[in-house]
This record gives C-alpha cells, structure tokens and sequence, in this order.
C-alpha cells in the first residue's frame, strides 16, 4: 500500500514537524523553509537544492539521504536524479514515463520505473 495522495496541501504542509532544513550557504548555512523547495537534483555523493527563489544550493549528502531526510507527505522520487517537491507540480505530461512540470515551468522527466509510485501520490480523477 502507497503513500496517502495529497488533498489539501499547504494545510498538510503546515502541519508537519519539520518547516525548516539547514542548506550550505558561503561557508555557513542557511535556515530555509522545505515548502520553497522547487526539487533536489542528484550529483553523484552530492544532491542540489533547488529553490523557489530561483537560488540553489549543494548539499553534501546523496539524493537517497536527502529523501530520507525531507517530508514524505511532501517530497516524492520521480527518477534516478530527481526528488520533487509535490506542492510545486503543476502538470503531469503523459508519455512513456511522462515529465512533470514545475511552478517555475520547468519540466522534469519521470522514469517509468517511478511513474506508478508518483501518480499513486497524485489524486487523478
């Protein structure tokens, strides 16, 4: 059985216990909130954060940790590469494994291993 599907999100999101996560920043970190994660790219030992600001920042952890570190109601694994953010997908574009994209407009390709996991997450009716 998979996880529950998202209903009303920013309600989820503001009930949950972690808001904030420490992202390297200039020698230093940076306090930002997990809802302004647009999505995590994956960079071999390293994972990119990639924000709604437009900013993005590397982060010395790999994707599998960083997935098991953010909110499971929030974050899914679309792909090898990429752990997206559920409350920035705006479009899901159909195909063989199909791409999702984001608020920013940007799209992001779905493996087709992941497709089923990720549409299992979405409310499709």
């Amino acid at each position: 059985m998979g996880q529950q599907p998202i209903a009303n999100s920013w309600e989820i999101m503001e009930q949950m216990p972690l808001k904030w996560i420490a992202l390297p920043q200039n020698g230093g970190y940076v306090l930002s909130d997990v809802k302004d994660i647009l999505y995590c790219e994956s960079d071999g030992n390293y994972s990119t954060v990639y924000m709604q600001d437009g900013s993005r920042h590397l982060a010395c952890r790999k994707l599998k940790e960083m997935e098991a570190r953010l909110p499971k109601e929030c974050f899914v694994r679309i792909h090898h590469g990429y752990l997206v953010n559920l409350f920035h997908v705006k479009k899901y574009h159909r195909g063989d494994g199909g791409q999702v994209e984001l608020s920013n407009g940007l799209r992001l390709d779905v493996s087709r291993r992941k497709k089923q996991a990720f549409l299992e997450r979405l409310i499709v009716v």
